[in-house]
């Protein structure tokens, strides 16, 4: 078999490259390759056409590695006409996503393509979104996947796309994140990205949603989530509540973002079938609204008594612990128990909500500060001039 590398050969020579390449690949793999193009641009787009076949042949991944990587070399020294340029890419994107195998092979030789010279953004959109969907659709995700990921998410920034182009890119983001860390923090993140931008890119309703379903379910499943003012404040939540078939989820939302347990027992108790729907199970959205209840009532606090939180959370004490212990690993509270005196000791608490009167105590708190920053500072300036220091002895 004939290696295929770009090298200083004329485009010529290395259109008789890959169409000898091609011919001997298929060749070995009992095909024919028959050529019927006439102009080189014809030929090179007809080499594309067929290029899926040779992923299914026993050539040496270099080798068609080679044989893609002279396509793409070749369709900037062609000087591809605006609609051949678009042809050219979607044969490439198709052939390249027409087998599940290969998957490094796949991703290294589109990168080629989106490295032609002056490739118009339309076209470098569909190399990226073909890329990530190559990823997605890939049985795992490798370190060269991993890598290109990171490298794509600082690339879409630079190509000027429309807010529909966003949106689908960041789809797949989302996708392929759910994919790493399935219900992770990560994930949801880029799922209120993606939110975001299905409201600036004036999604139609239905699909708009389903994404605002899946961010209240995840919202609640995710445990380092806990700030739920954020997520009732998005256009695409707020359309929950307009639609019958979702407006039961928006009021669960509504009391992980501001309610207490004798809210949620009255809601499941009148709605049965919610577990269902969100895929949580009834234990599950308790323990998670007794760690955002937790965190609400030390917000602020220095310390809360055992019977507070035990009242508060509508827990036994054996329970408590457990629950502390919790919030703290999920990031939600930073405290210690004090078994001796009964109290769970508070350094800082991440509040699901933070309204008008909390800045206010902050304020106040912060002023305080100042204060004794400033007696502190007085001070300091009393002891200097009272202390001047040793006087040098002049010289005789």
């Amino acid at each position: 078999m004939t290696s295929i590398v770009i090298d200083t050969t004329t485009k010529e020579e290395q259109l008789k490259q890959l169409v000898t390449f091609a011919q001997k690949a298929l060749e070995e793999n009992g095909q024919v390759f028959e050529l019927s193009g006439e102009t080189q641009q014809e030929i090179l787009l007809q080499l594309t056409e067929q290029s899926s076949e040779l992923l299914a042949t026993g050539a040496p991944e270099k080798d068609i590695e080679g044989f893609f990587a002279t396509l793409a070399n070749l369709g900037t020294k062609l000087k591809l006409t605006d609609d051949k340029v678009g042809r050219f890419v979607d044969l490439v994107s198709s052939a390249l996503l027409s087998t599940k195998s290969k998957t490094e092979l796949r991703l290294k030789s589109l990168v080629h393509f989106y490295n032609i010279g002056e490739l118009e953004n339309e076209h470098r959109f569909k190399v990226l979104k073909t890329i990530l969907r190559i990823i997605l659709e890939a049985e795992s995700v490798s370190l060269l996947a991993r890598q290109i990921i990171q490298k794509v998410q600082s690339l879409k920034s630079q190509l000027n796309l429309s807010p529909v182009q966003l949106k689908e890119l960041n789809e797949l983001f989302f996708l392929i994140s759910d994919k790493l860390e399935p219900k992770s923090n990560a994930s949801f993140t880029k799922l209120v990205t993606l939110l975001k931008e299905l409201d600036d890119a004036q999604v139609q309703l239905p699909e708009i949603v389903e994404y605002a379903r899946q961010i209240v379910i995840r919202s609640i499943q995710t445990p380092e989530v806990y700030q739920f003012d954020q997520i009732l404040s998005l256009k695409a939540v707020q359309q929950l509540k307009v639609v019958k078939e979702t407006e039961k989820l928006f009021e669960l939302l509504e009391i992980f973002g501001s309610k207490g347990i004798d809210a949620l027992q009255q809601f499941v108790d009148q709605n049965a079938g919610i577990t269902e729907e969100t895929g949580i199970s009834k234990d599950d959205l308790f323990s998670k609204l007794r760690l955002l209840l937790l965190s609400s009532i030390g917000t602020l606090r220095n310390e809360l008594s055992f019977d507070e939180i035990i009242s508060n959370l509508k827990i036994n004490e054996a329970e408590l612990e457990e629950i502390v212990i919790q919030a703290i690993g999920y990031g939600i509270l930073d405290a210690r128990i004090d078994q001796i005196n009964r109290s769970v000791v508070i350094v800082d608490t991440k509040p699901r909500e933070f309204p008008l009167e909390w800045w206010t105590l902050l304020q106040q708190r912060l002023d305080t500060w100042k204060e004794h920053i400033a007696v502190v500072q007085q001070a300091v300036v009393s002891i200097n001039s009272s202390n001047p220091g040793p006087q040098h002895r002049r010289n005789h």
